[in-house]
Order: C-alpha cells, then structure tokens, then sequence
C-alpha cells in the first residue's frame, strides 16, 4: 500500500503537463522571436548610422558645390576685354607703360579654358616691374606669367635719359566653363 500511495502520488495530473509543455513550447518560441527581433534591431541601427553617414557626405558634398559655384562666379568675371582692362590698371597703378597686348591662342580643357596673352611694356626700374608682376600673380582674377624677358631699351641710359626696360611677357588666365 506504501508503494501504491506512492505512485499515486508521484502520478501528476494530465493537464498539468500539457499545460507545462504548453508553456515550454511558449517559451521557446518567445524566446526565438525576441532573438530575431534583437538582430533587426540591431541590423536597422546599422543602417540608421549608413543613412546619417551619407547624409553627412551629402551635406558635405552640397557646401562643396556652393563653394566652388562662388569661385566660379569670381574667376568668371572676366572677358578678354576685362583681362586687357585689368593689366592696364595694374600696369599704370606702377608706372608701366604697356606697348601692345596680343591675344595668343586658347586651350580648351574639360573644365576650364586658358586664355594666353603677350604683353610688351616698358618700364623705369627692375621695382616697377617686379611690384607689377607680384600684384597680377596675386590678383583674384588667376593670372599667370609664363614667360618673362627684360631688355634695356635701346637708346636709354644715355647722359640726356634715364634708364628704361623693354619687358616681354606672356600670361594666362582661365575662365571656368558652366
């Protein structure tokens, strides 16, 4: 009878383990989905910090664009008859006297497009000379000396004259196309 009181109770209700199965299975399965979810989770944070990545480049990229459309705008307001404006105002700000200005040819570039020029002046001193070359290098328009030859006049330097230079350069310039 011992062995009997035992067995019964040792015996567990029906139910009981089918409710226990029930809330194993419950539990298996929630713990599956709440692991899937922790990965997309995780994944759509990835791509949250991809996102705010390419929108900072993008951001990036737009001030860029406006930076270069300023200087596009302030190296493209020149034309050949602004250029020659231009080098007669420095030239007389420092007492050069400009002879003639050739335009010399083009280069078509992709981007932009170089303007060449020979310029002939005559000048009183190698300081003139050196000022007026040092402002048109510096000037916002993007001028370029390429070639520079300085000769002594013929005729200067005698006892009734002072000394004066012939200056033969050759200059560039370019203009960004839109």
């Amino acid at each position: 009878m011992n062995l009997n009181m035992n067995l019964k109770d040792l015996r567990i209700d029906k139910n009981t383990i089918v409710i226990a199965v029930i809330i194993m299975i419950t539990l298996f399965v929630a713990s599956n989905i709440y692991k899937k979810g922790a990965s997309s989770i995780i994944l759509l944070k990835e791509k949250i910090n991809t996102e705010i990545n390419k929108n900072t480049v993008i951001n990036d990229i737009g001030k860029t664009e406006k930076i270069i459309r300023a200087y596009k705008e302030e190296v493209n307001k020149k034309d050949i008859s602004s250029v020659i404006n231009t080098l007669g105002s420095i030239a007389n700000k420092f007492g050069i006297k400009i002879i003639s200005v050739k335009p010399a040819r083009t280069e078509d570039f992709p981007v932009f497009t170089k303007y060449h020029f020979d310029l002939r002046c005559e000048s009183g001193s190698y300081h003139s000379i050196g000022k007026f070359i040092s402002n048109l290098e510096s000037h916002p328009d993007v001028y370029c000396i390429n070639t520079l030859s300085i000769k002594l006049a013929p005729n200067s330097g005698s006892k009734d004259q002072q000394s004066k230079f012939n200056v033969d350069l050759s200059l560039n310039t370019i203009i960004v196309k839109g």
